[in-house]
């Protein structure tokens, strides 16, 4: 078997057997995360005989760890991408969930804040938020942005329970989605989920959020509702 790898058109890479396309893999970059160089795979087919033999070649190309994003379904390209080296470093989960749904049955509802874009608190509960996804992403891809462009991403209202000065945990909150949560390891921080939970429930029939294994708080949530964890978009690593 004859194999080449050629560059085109700067970000991708053509795949021949025996000089004959069997697609192309495509890179791009994410300045959030720009330690990395992302991969996504179109091969008409996936022979994990040569899988090694590519993705060392773009390795030693773009000169930066490769990282793909695979659904949990896509069993083909899974092994395709382990055959070559690739480590699976995060599962993430997207829930959707209803009031039947909660399990958490012994929670009381306790005081909390609600504060908007551009005020101190809600820049407060910005910066625990930026630490938080900071550190949950640093094993994976490190976060490569400042505080200031992580605060562009957020929603424009978040909920938090403490005062201004010492924030323990918050949610920010787009509609019926919890898009960004910190539940710090304290013994109100279930409480202030469930009370924030309630007032979503009051305002809409469910509650989405993704939920990714490395994050405690995120598990914490899930951990709140009768779910199942099956389906996930899968984060690989090669270094």
């Amino acid at each position: 078997m004859n194999l080449k790898i050629r560059q085109v058109n700067g970000g991708k890479y053509n795949v021949l057997v025996d000089d004959f396309s069997i697609g192309y893999i495509e890179t791009y970059h994410n300045k959030f995360h720009s330690n990395n160089c992302y991969l996504k795979l179109n091969l008409a087919k996936y022979d994990n005989a040569i899988s090694k033999a590519i993705f060392d070649t773009i390795y030693q190309q773009e000169n930066a760890p490769l990282q793909i994003m695979l659904n949990s379904s896509d069993k083909d390209k899974i092994a395709f991408a382990e055959s070559g080296g690739f480590v699976c470093k995060r599962k993430c989960y997207d829930i959707k969930v209803n009031i039947d749904d909660l399990i958490y049955k012994n929670g009381r509802e306790i005081t909390i804040n609600h504060c908007q874009y551009g005020s101190d608190a809600y820049r407060q509960c910005a910066h625990l938020m930026y630490a938080h996804y900071k550190e949950t992403h640093d094993k994976i891809n490190r976060l490569t942005v400042s505080c200031e462009d992580f605060m562009a991403i957020l929603p424009k209202s978040a909920y938090y329970h403490g005062s201004n000065t010492e924030i323990s945990s918050t949610m920010f909150v787009e509609e019926n989605e919890i898009a960004y949560l910190l539940l710090q390891d304290k013994g109100s921080s279930l409480d202030f989920a469930y009370t924030v939970i309630g007032r979503l429930f009051s305002k809409y029939n469910s509650i989405i959020f993704e939920c990714d294994d490395v994050d405690n708080s995120a598990m914490k949530l899930a951990s709140m509702f009768q779910v199942e964890l099956n389906s996930s978009y899968n984060t690989y690593i090669k270094k």
